[in-house]
């Protein structure tokens, strides 16, 4: 989600402490890598950390070598720029050292101005390619400028992954999230109706020309456009992948209440349905089941527009690793958090004060995995602590040393947690009722499933209660209810009244500021 320039500049660097650390430690800061126009992306050869590219909106990729800046490639003559148009992202080929591949995602002036395009390039070598794109897949977009998605990544697997905006407007009128439907397309309310539209897409890109499905995006009905990976999203503009654990982390721009960052874990399944627009985040009305929510997410009073980053393994950078850092376009504020597929922990700002409000752009990474920021008055930084040239790339797959800085003993401690049922569980009422409490502040997260009969619970037939995250503050103690389906509550009130007992297992866990977990494991009588 490209913006318009903004008319203030960056204001002068600070160096500011980004929570706990080391006496001897250098702070958490940003330094210049260099100044360019309008930078979407910025990203390098897995294999080659001596060079570092900046993709500009108007088409440009930049390359940053031995502190001289050349073009790399020349897409203008390709790519439309208007609204938050532009191109968006490019993505080496891991075997780039000797296929010379790489990709490109740009809002094209043909054959409908502004379709989402994703193209093939053949570079000479590390320094220049020519601009002869071999189009791999166009997405009709041309109605509206904005919610174009934008971001290339090659996953663990060898795959090209892509993630595709809902069509724009707002409230996703042609509910492209939800469309898997790969009949012919059609406009609803000014917008195109597309089943690439608002998902996350996945491409086999080994073919010498074009590319294939991979046989694991197979899900759903018939008709479903085989390169769908995942669906359900809004505005996927910017994701990545953990080097370390594979897992997968996008960060979806909201409507007009919720910002989210989803976790898919290594390995995951295709057909996850994240929910856009039945869900915007957490908020929306009806039955939960089938849908994937948030592992975080906030509300528009701390931002407008999540720009998703990256989880750090940059071993300069030990305070920080393996957590998640991403930021807010409106706040201008970085934070970092502990992220998995279920839930977050930890979130904070990372007190880092040089961003202006409406000028974060991107993230992206260099081969040492070094994270980069993209701002919107031009500047690229690197997030350091205590500085190091990249010499030598990562190894994949390869965990750099947990944080070497003192971590405080209230966040070091595995949470006490209190969890009781709060008054009687009645099936009318379409829900459990829980009072928890933390002696430490924690994030709790309630699972759990409803059993019909007296089966042990292995044999048990499941209804799936819909899931409730909330922030405990030490000491407080907080009742929580979680809800099921009214499918769900007939389905229950008909077994007792056939006179089968009924109960509800819930699995309560709650994760300290430093990832210590608790858990418990309640079973609840269930009446009419």
């Amino acid at each position: 989600m490209v913006r318009p320039l903004c008319a203030t500049a960056l204001a002068a660097l600070c160096l500011l402490l980004a929570g706990p650390a080391a006496a001897d430690a250098a702070p958490l800061s940003l330094v210049s890598v260099g100044s360019f126009s309008q930078p979407t992306f910025v990203t390098a050869v897995p294999s080659d950390p001596s060079r570092l590219y900046v993709v500009e909106r108007s088409g440009l990729v930049k390359v940053l070598r031995d502190g001289a800046t050349s073009t790399f490639v020349d897409l203008r003559p390709f790519v439309v720029t208007d609204g938050e148009r532009g191109l968006l992202s490019i993505a080496f080929a891991p075997d780039f050292a000797t296929s010379r591949r790489l990709y490109a995602y740009y809002t094209g002036k043909a054959p409908g101005v502004g379709d989402l395009t994703i193209v093939r390039l053949i570079a000479s070598d590390g320094d220049s390619a020519p601009a002869t794109p071999e189009v791999l897949l166009t997405v009709p977009h041309s109605r509206m400028s904005n919610h174009n998605g934008g971001q290339l990544q090659f996953g663990p697997d060898g795959l090209l992954y892509a993630g595709t905006g809902d069509g724009g407007g707002g409230g996703d009128p042609a509910r492209n999230g939800q469309n898997l439907d790969s009949s012919s397309p059609a406009v609803i309310d000014g917008v195109n109706r597309h089943p690439l539209l608002g998902k996350l897409l996945r491409l086999d890109v080994s073919p010498v020309t074009g590319y294939a499905i991979p046989p694991a995006n197979a899900f759903g009905p018939p008709s479903k456009a085989p390169e769908i990976f995942a669906y359900g999203l809004r505005n996927p503009y910017r994701f990545s992948f953990d080097a370390a654990t594979g897992d997968l982390l996008i960060g979806d721009v909201g409507q007009s209440d919720r910002e989210e960052v989803d976790v898919l874990a290594a390995g995951s399944a295709a057909g996850t349905n994240f929910g856009w627009p039945v869900w915007e985040g957490t908020l929306g009305e009806g039955s939960r089941e089938g849908f994937t929510f948030p592992a975080l997410e906030y509300t528009h009073a701390a931002g407008c527009s999540v720009t998703g980053g990256y989880v750090v393994r940059d071993p300069q950078v030990p305070e920080l690793a393996g957590q998640y850092v991403y930021g807010d376009y409106c706040s201008g504020r970085l934070r970092a958090a502990w992220m998995n597929a279920a839930g977050s922990t930890g979130d904070r700002d990372l007190g880092l004060t040089s961003l202006e409000p409406k000028s974060l752009i991107s993230f992206g990474e260099d081969a040492c995995g070094r994270l980069h920021i993209a701002t919107q008055d031009g500047t690229v930084q690197r997030l350091v602590s205590g500085g190091g040239e990249c010499s030598s790339p990562r190894v994949p797959g390869a965990v750099p040393p947990r944080p070497s800085a003192p971590v405080p003993a209230a966040q070091r401690r595995v949470p006490t947690l209190s969890v009781r049922a709060f008054g009687t569980q009645r099936a009318a009422a379409g829900r459990v009722r829980l009072t928890l409490s933390c002696d430490i502040v924690c994030d709790v997260r309630a699972t759990g499933h409803l059993l019909l009969g007296r089966q042990r619970a292995g044999n048990a037939p499941r209804l799936v209660l819909q899931p409730r995250t909330t922030r405990l503050d030490a000491g407080a103690r907080v009742r929580v209810a979680m809800r099921f389906s009214a499918a769900t509550r007939r389905t229950v009130l008909a077994a007792l009244r056939r006179g089968r007992p009924v109960s509800a297992r819930a699995v309560v866990r709650a994760s300290g500021p430093g990832g210590g977990q608790r858990t418990r494991i309640v079973r609840l009588r269930v009446s009419r």
